[in-house]
């Protein structure tokens, strides 16, 4: 599903000509995912404990964009809290994934935990950028 509406996504910013924001959105999250490998590399105790807390602001998030969608108003805000929100958790995901037994079935889950991460801050760094556009 994700590769559905990343794909759908990418296509309607090349279809209006604005492959530059692909590029840079694609530019950002590599940036992003460089410095979180490099920032879980670092220190690792950081992400040790802020697994709770992402859990409990991610709800949050939702929570309160389903609220926001429902009353129209615009979304700018929780983008740029749920871009960093999905940054700490790639940087989780991947601390996360060196704790685990080193086993086939834990290598999927966990590069499926960081795919999800990249993808859902990908989106997100294309709507910012899709907006601050127009």
């Amino acid at each position: 599903p994700f590769g559905l509406v990343i794909s759908t996504l990418v296509e309607t910013y090349v279809t209006k000509g604005q492959t530059d924001i692909v590029t840079l959105a694609f530019l950002y999250t590599l940036l992003i995912a460089v410095a979180m490998l490099a920032t879980v590399i670092m220190f690792p105790q950081l992400f040790e404990k802020i697994g709770g807390a992402l859990g409990a602001v991610l709800i949050g998030l939702v929570l309160c964009e389903i609220v926001l969608l429902i009353f129209g108003v615009n979304q700018q805000v929780t983008c740029w809290i749920a871009s960093a929100l999905f940054s700490l958790y790639l940087g989780y995901d991947i601390y996360r994934s060196q704790q685990y037994p080193k086993t086939v079935k834990n290598a999927m889950a966990s590069a499926l935990d960081i795919y999800m991460d990249l993808a859902n801050l990908f989106i997100r760094l294309l709507e910012i950028l899709g907006k601050k556009d127009n």
